[in-house]
């Protein structure tokens, strides 16, 4: 089975974490380098990893390409000129990044340490970022074991939190999506309309507040930003009516248009209904660009996605690198005309809690076997520090599928039910994890209304 190893030259050899490894069109990855990425640190002051360039196996499996994924620092492979778009890598290549000239050595390998599914030897004697990643992997396997093995709490009487909490907890649905295009006189015009095929994964859960705010996850409402976009994927190869094309065309729209006035986005029609009565009209309906829809924008991630020929962006909340702050940008909350009975978590609430707190969830849980239905469903917190409530998301433990996103995560606290989180997404590669962002984030006073 033949793969690729990355070496780090030079001084940045002792700064990165890990090697990525391919074994032709499946990827392993080892340390902080996700998929087939190229990152490295700027400097000791800076350690959050730059992303740079991706590699990925042709398309018949004979080979790969670098695709460059920054624009703020040259990619070049050693003795050719600066890559534009994407170039073909061979045994031996040096990738040169950057003024300074930081050097990645990518050299191919068929002696059988690797499999397409696990890694098979890690030999304990060799220096570098390989040996320096496996133990990483390491710790993070023992840390999730330790995690499991002490989240050992009771857990919260499920029928208790259904009867007290579920009626104020909704399925939220994308009805529509239109692509608008507005002129620097304000006017707006329809690009196109698209209308979700029946089975598309667009419902979500929301909850609304005793003080008038619904509040779901906003990839619930703008659901092309949790659309899995490979990196392999040409933009220019979707069909014309492909949400994510849409998107990344849009966000292009405005990167190469900023400053003259016009812009485009993507505006969402949604309906809101009872947990049950899915099958009724919908009490409620709005769309995303509404004066009362409020999102936070600011952690957004401008993903080029480079197309060989030209170069897209798309906007997404999905944490790159070690950005877990990202995801702090995924809510909404929408002003309704409605009150309901479940309280955002004070600060004083918050730092009262500790690991393995019984959470609950209520959301919308996906079936294969029939519709989707309303669940409770238990958990623990898993990892909890009240003190940095706001610079990341909450992890927690929860068997819960993509329905429940934007449902509420509840706490018993002194005899009352607290909503501490709303859920974002579930982290399938460490062990089914839970994240959600902190309900302190609906909160903040910048959070700028999308108009």
């Amino acid at each position: 089975m033949v793969y690729y190893t990355l070496r780090v030259r030079g001084h940045f050899s002792n700064l990165h974490s890990g090697d990525t490894l391919q074994n032709a069109a499946n990827p392993l990855t080892i340390g902080s380098t996700a998929d087939s990425d190229i990152r490295m640190e700027v400097d000791k002051e800076n350690p959050v990893p730059h992303y740079y360039a991706t590699i990925l196996p042709r398309k018949d499996g004979e080979g790969w390409l670098l695709v460059r994924r920054s624009d703020e620092a040259t990619i070049a492979i050693a003795g050719k000129t600066p890559l534009t778009h994407a170039c073909e890598l061979t045994d031996g290549d040096v990738i040169q990044i950057g003024r300074n000239g930081e050097e990645i050595t990518f050299r191919t390998h068929s002696d059988n340490k690797y499999t397409a599914t696990d890694i098979t030897t890690v030999p304990r004697n060799r220096n570098g970022v390989l040996y320096a990643a496996s133990l990483t992997l390491i710790a993070l396997v023992a840390m999730v074991v330790v995690w499991r093995a002490n989240a050992k709490s009771e857990g919260l009487d499920l029928r208790a939190v259904t009867a007290a909490c579920q009626p104020s907890v909704y399925m939220i649905k994308v009805d529509s999506v239109a692509w608008v295009a507005e002129a620097t006189d304000g006017s707006e015009e329809t690009l196109a309309v698209n209308i979700p095929q029946a089975g598309a994964n667009v419902v979500g859960t929301a909850f609304l507040t005793n003080d008038g705010r619904l509040v779901t996850a906003r990839h619930c409402i703008e659901y092309w930003l949790a659309e899995p976009v490979r990196m392999d994927t040409r933009v220019a190869e979707l069909s014309e009516d492909d949400i994510v094309r849409w998107a990344a065309e849009a966000e292009t729209y405005n990167y190469e248009h900023d400053g003259d006035g016009s812009k485009q986005w993507l505006r969402s029609y949604c309906s809101v209904y009872p947990l049950d009565a899915l099958n009724g009209k919908p009490i409620y309906t709005f769309t995303s660009t509404d004066s009362t829809v409020t999102m936070d924008k600011s952690r957004d991630a401008l993903i080029p996605l480079d197309d060989f020929t030209r170069c897209y962006y798309w906007r997404t909340t999905t944490p790159y690198f070690n950005r877990r702050d990202m995801e702090l940008g995924d809510w909404a909350t929408i002003e309704v005309p409605m009150q309901g009975n479940l309280k955002p978590a004070p600060k004083e609430v918050l730092t009262a809690l500790t690991s393995n707190t019984p959470v609950a969830f209520i959301g919308m849980m996906e079936s294969e076997r029939g519709p989707m239905q309303a669940e409770t469903v238990g958990g623990d917190i898993q990892i909890w520090n009240a003190a940095h409530i706001g610079e990341e998301d909450i992890v927690h433990s929860g068997n819960i599928t993509h329905g429940f996103s934007g449902g509420p995560v509840i706490v018993k606290h002194q005899g009352s039910y607290w909503v501490i989180g709303i859920v974002s997404r579930v982290d399938k590669v460490n062990d089914g994890l839970t994240m959600s962002v902190p309900v302190t984030e609906i909160n903040h006073p910048t959070n700028p209304k999308q108009q």
